[in-house]
């Protein structure tokens, strides 16, 4: 009796919320979170049904564009099956796919998408399966041998997959497959013109029906607009909800915006704590490494499509410009630290 019960519950939660996710994702499709040229992106590669690769770092939005995608698409009737691909194994997936599948009718082809999320840690027995879901448009799971499947495929990762490839970690011929269409998803640091009005939306949609939504000084947009959001949107989010709640101002102004979660922060100006430990290198050593990774993982993705799309001339004009936009993005950032690391240490505060 409780297995049954925890079928259902599973059950229930695999099948519920279809309404809210569409009615989710539609709404992040009008709203700024996603760049405008991603959003125009999205129209016009929903309606074609094929394999999309989404790469950006966490907070990025891939989830939503990934659903935007399905219920945009020939197969939004059918459901979106989220599957973080960390720990994924062939029996946990095929235990799941036949639950859900249990609750539909049979017919011709049942519609469904499949969002393999962090993609590059598929095993390499759920790698084949995929090929073959794909060739035969079947699952060979007791009880749904029989069931013919309309599958869409959407995936995702923080890392170009060709890096995988190259590592001899993913298959060759299902990266090709995976990677019909894709979709890049800047980090906020990318994306800092677009702050003040990111900031402002997010106010607006998360304040109270009846209250009036607060407002930033141009100082306060100009701290946003300087800080390097490690933890994209939902680090975003999360700073300005809490500098919203802790104060009553209606203007928010630099000393407002509360960087840090916890209480007891020193004020504007103050300075930490000797005994603490200082996190400014928790900071600033993430943001190098993903300034000069970022770069170096761009042109190692274009290297290693350069066999193949040698005599194509426009891939190779955009090879060139990529490679001598990287080189010096790369060398800017180290002459600005190196004039950096001729000052002293600076002293910590809230606002560094």
């Amino acid at each position: 009796m409780a297995e049954r019960d925890n079928q259902g519950g599973e059950r229930r939660a695999i099948l519920g919320g279809e309404t809210e996710d569409k009615d989710r994702a539609l709404r992040w499709l009008r709203s700024s979170r996603i760049p405008a040229e991603i959003r125009e992106r999205v129209r016009s590669y929903a309606p074609l049904g094929l394999p999309v690769f989404l790469q950006g770092e966490k907070g990025t939005g891939k989830s939503e564009v990934a659903r935007a995608l399905h219920f945009l698409g020939p197969r939004k009737e059918g459901l979106l099956l989220r599957l973080p691909c960390r720990g994924l194994t062939w029996p946990k997936f095929g235990e799941r796919l036949s639950l859900w599948l249990k609750s539909r009718p049979s017919a011709n082809a049942i519609p469904l998408t499949l969002y393999w999320e962090d993609v590059e840690f598929l095993q390499e027995e759920l790698q084949a399966l995929l090929v073959d879901i794909l060739a035969d448009r079947r699952v060979p799971w007791p009880g749904l041998n029989e069931r013919t499947l309309d599958v869409g495929v959407l995936s995702s990762s923080c890392l170009p997959l060709a890096d995988a490839v190259s590592a001899g970690k993913f298959r060759e011929d299902l990266f090709w497959t995976l990677e019909t269409l894709t979709l890049y998803l800047p980090p906020l640091r990318e994306r800092r013109e677009e702050i003040p009005l990111l900031a402002g939306e997010i106010l607006r949609e998360k304040t109270p029906r009846g209250k009036e939504p607060k407002k930033f000084s141009p100082e306060a947009l100009r701290a946003l607009q300087g800080y390097d959001w490690p933890g994209n949107l939902p680090e975003l989010e999360s700073l300005l909800l809490r500098s919203g709640a802790l104060t009553e101002e209606p203007l928010l102004r630099p000393e407002h915006l509360a960087f840090r979660p916890f209480a007891g922060v020193p004020g504007r100006g103050e300075t930490l704590p000797p005994e603490e430990k200082d996190p400014w290198f928790e900071v600033t050593i993430p943001t190098l490494a993903h300034e000069i990774k970022n770069p170096l993982v761009a042109i190692s993705t274009f290297a290693h499509l350069l066999p193949d799309k040698f005599e194509d001339p426009e891939f190779r004009r955009e090879f060139s410009r990529l490679v001598n936009q990287d080189i010096r993005r790369i060398n800017d950032l180290l002459e600005n630290l190196m004039e950096f690391a001729q000052f002293s240490p600076p002293r910590r505060s809230l606002l560094d």
